[in-house]
């Protein structure tokens, strides 16, 4: 096994779904790290996350949400946004049994960070603090009532079939190679489902809606300069968390991803300070 590579392994949700999931392991580690990756995406691009919390002494979990990378089924669908719940609970059980003496942090990016917000406010007593990149809480561009519409109809009468998902790569990060990389990643992909749509645009406003619910330690982020999802989202889910230890952090002039963009540096300085004032 190469430095930094994961064990990689198959676990099989309660629908039979074969979820799929990179660990990268540290011996008694001061704390765990869960990943949860964006739309379109997967675990692996977390190579950033990976280079600078796994020095820090953090284990990571990454895994593949349903429909994407190396978990089976169909390229951008679920049936219910509960399914990615359902499998983030597993992948945390995981890393409980890997490490049940350390504490573990839930984080995640853009659609990841919608994932990890609602499951905070679900299973808060399975985590010890939510970490949300870029979440994805509203979408730079409000959705034409019209498309809404649309998207709704064609849930309930074609719920599987393919959209785009209207990612353009060039407004991921200013760095030439992660746009190069992105395009030419395999496991990378474009599509969206009519039944996803709805359940996403849903799933958006529900979380929004009992951020006053959360309790538990938050650190979020967001690109200043991000025209996939809004800065906006993040900083009002900020403001109505019931957390008394949480934090917020806009950096401007940066993308979507934080993380892969010029500001990465100051980021994790960042990221591995909170991480080590909560362990």
């Amino acid at each position: 096994m190469t430095a930094n590579a994961p064990i990689e392994k198959a676990l099989t949700a309660a629908d039979r779904t074969e979820v799929f999931l990179r660990h990268w392991p540290v011996e008694n580690p001061r704390g765990v790290v869960v990943f949860a990756h964006g739309l379109g995406s997967h675990g692996g691009r977390s190579k950033n996350i990976v280079a600078n919390c796994l020095p820090a002494g953090y284990a990571i979990f990454a895994h593949d949400h349903r429909g994407h990378g190396k978990t089976v089924g169909r390229r951008g669908h679920v049936d219910r946004f509960d399914q990615f719940l359902d499998d983030q609970y597993m992948v945390i059980g995981e890393a409980r049994e890997a490490y049940p003496d350390k504490k573990i942090f839930l984080m995640g990016h853009s659609l990841g960070g919608l994932i990890v917000l609602a499951y905070a406010l679900r299973h808060a007593d399975t985590i010890d603090g939510v970490i949300a990149s870029s979440p994805a809480l509203k979408l730079a561009l409000e959705v034409p009532a019209l498309k809404a519409t649309v998207g709704r109809l064609l849930s309930s009468l074609l719920p599987t079939l393919a959209l785009g998902n209207g990612i353009d790569p060039g407004t991921l990060s200013h760095d030439p190679e992660v746009i190069r990389e992105y395009e030419n990643d395999p496991l990378v992909h474009d599509r969206v489902s009519s039944r996803f749509f709805v359940e996403f645009s849903a799933a958006m406003d529900r979380t929004l809606l009992a951020a006053g619910a959360l309790q538990m330690p938050l650190l979020s982020w967001h690109g200043g300069e991000d025209a996939l999802t809004s800065p906006a989202g993040t900083q009002l889910f900020f403001e109505r968390a019931g957390s008394k230890d949480k934090t917020f952090r806009l950096f401007e002039g940066q993308f979507h991803e934080v993380h892969n963009d010029l500001a990465k540096e100051e980021l994790f300085a960042m990221l591995i300070a909170w991480l080590d004032s909560h362990v």
